[in-house]
Order: C-alpha cells, then structure tokens, then sequence
C-alpha cells in the first residue's frame, strides 16, 4: 500500500539532538511527520530494525549501525562504509549515504574545482569519510585527514583514499 505524503513517518536517529534544527527544516520541505529519535548506543540496533517509520535519516554515532543492518546498500554506501539515510519498504530497509553527494553538489553550486589541489579534512566522523571518496573521486592532488587520535581512524579511510595522509591536530 502506498502512503501519502502526510501519512509518512520521518525522523534523525542520533544519540544527542537537542541542537537539531532538522523537524523544523523539514516542515517547510514536504508534508509529511518528522521526529527526533534520540536513542542510546545500547538500543539502536532494535531501533533500527524495528522501528515504525517510513524513512530516517542518521547521524552520530549510528551511521555504521546503519549501514549493517541496512538490506539493499546503495553503491555509494557501499563505497564509503557508512548509511546516512534508510528508507524503509515492503523490501527491506535500503541504506544511502547521502553526505557524498551534498559535498560535491556544494563544490560545484560553489565553483570549486579539487583536480590536483590539496584538501585537508578535519575530523575523522562519519561524514568524512564521504568528504574523502567525493575528493578522492574529484582527483585531489593529496588530502590530509586531521584528528586528535590518529590510532582510531578506521583502515576504511585508506581503502577510500590509498594516499590519504592521517594526520593529528599537534
């Protein structure tokens, strides 16, 4: 059965939202309900795999939950390892990562060219990970990723952008 636009459930899944101004960003974007799902690390998986909503977007810290426990990934999720978005269907729970795409849409509104340039990257969260396969993809000439513990990046960063140097703050 197909929903209509205001019957569909929508939220943020995120461990800390207090700050966020997505329900009312969203109000002005469709009619539809849109939520703050604030959940402890402890109960996310349940949450995702047995939530009653449509669609969630998702931010720190459950963007890698996501992507393991999403049915169908989408390629760009596969490539960059983590799940911004899940739609949920009949079909299973089909994960995106959304971030890759609204970094390089923001190059391009911006006219900002990353072909043989230096990039540097501060942060080693989940959304850098797509920032470096979008700069990766763009041919950056050398991107610097910048964090406080550089013996907690994820080696997926590197399978991203073999020549990515890990960098710390010092």
């Amino acid at each position: 059965m197909i929903k209509k636009e205001s019957e569909l459930r929508c939220g943020l899944l995120g461990r800390k939202l207090g700050h966020s101004f997505s329900p009312l960003i969203h109000s002005f974007a469709g009619d539809y309900s849109y939520e703050l799902f604030e959940v402890e690390p402890e109960n996310a998986d349940d949450f995702i795999k047995n939530g009653d909503y449509d669609a969630i977007n998702v931010t720190i810290p459950y963007k890698e939950n996501a992507y393991r426990l999403a049915d169908i990934l989408s390629e760009d999720a596969k490539a960059i390892g983590a799940v911004n978005t899940i739609k949920f269907t009949e079909a299973g729970a089909f994960g995106y990562n959304t971030d890759y795409f609204g970094f390089g849409r923001m190059l391009e509104y911006n006219d900002i060219a990353i072909t043989g340039k230096v990039a540097v990257v501060l942060g080693s969260g989940g959304a850098a990970r797509a920032v470096i396969k979008c700069l990766a993809d763009k041919e950056a000439a050398q991107i610097y990723l910048v964090t406080r513990d550089v013996t907690s990046v994820d080696e997926h960063f590197l399978e991203i952008a073999p020549s990515c140097k890990v960098i710390d703050y010092a």
